[in-house]
């Protein structure tokens, strides 16, 4: 009955972290569940859904099961329904990823929360990565969409061709500071950091153009470079 919708069961494994996007497949549900990484449910029973695999796309980020903040690391989308079996699943900060999916190991245990790497004894995963895109040949800077709007954010992209010290911030058109994105140490590869039209104290920043700068150097390098794009808010 569309008009009662009636919770039969859930699946959660932390209540501050969404999931991006499901696909499921049979009694398996592939979920890109942002900052927990790829997860795998059984929902034979629907009532009690069980994981049953999990891999982590980024296992050195410092921040993990932490709400998204400067590492931008998650999983951002998942696609098992190949042909083949491959599964692809897009990491916010390492790039894209293929796995296959072998069921293996002990029966599957009732989801806990938090379930990390050092778990998966316990909840019988075998996902295994098949390969990557290749790294990056130079250092470059984009933004879709561009005009945007406050309420829909833009997604701004760097690619490091080499691991780099960097900083990411939005400039007024004076080149006076309206919101640092990030100031990392980051790994080469293609990294993705949002922006929802906010200044540093979290208030909406005025419609019109702003400079998107992105500074970089490398460990050899005492000197910085730079990259800078103009981008347009509109409300």
């Amino acid at each position: 009955d569309l008009s009662q919708p009636r919770k039969i069961g859930s699946y959660l494994t932390d209540p501050e972290i969404s999931p991006h996007n499901v696909e499921p497949i049979g009694n398996l549900a592939y979920i890109a569940y942002f900052e927990d990484m790829l997860r795998i449910v059984d929902y034979s029973d629907p009532a009690n859904p069980v994981e049953v695999g999990f891999y982590d796309t980024y296992p050195e980020n410092p921040s993990h099961g932490q709400p998204l903040g400067a590492h931008q690391t998650a999983a951002w989308g998942v696609y098992p329904h190949t042909p083949s079996g491959n599964i692809y699943i897009s990491d916010m900060t390492k790039g894209l990823y293929v796995f296959r999916y072998a069921p293996a190991g002990p029966a599957p245990v009732a989801a806990k929360p938090r379930v990390r790497a050092i778990e998966t004894a316990q909840t019988a995963i075998t996902a295994k990565k098949i390969a990557t895109l290749a790294t990056p040949q130079s250092f470059s800077l984009s933004n879709y969409p561009n005009p945007f709007r406050a309420v829909t954010s833009t997604t701004i992209q760097f690619e490091l061709p080499h691991e780099a010290e960097i900083e990411l911030a939005v400039l007024d058109l004076n080149g006076r500071l309206v919101r640092e994105l990030a100031h990392t140490n980051s790994t080469a590869g293609i990294h993705n950091v949002h922006w929802n039209g906010t200044d540093a104290l979290g208030q909406r920043a005025a419609a019109g153009l702003y400079f998107l700068r992105l500074r970089y150097r490398t460990q050899t390098e005492r000197n910085w470079h730079s990259l800078v794009k103009r981008l347009a808010l509109l409300h």
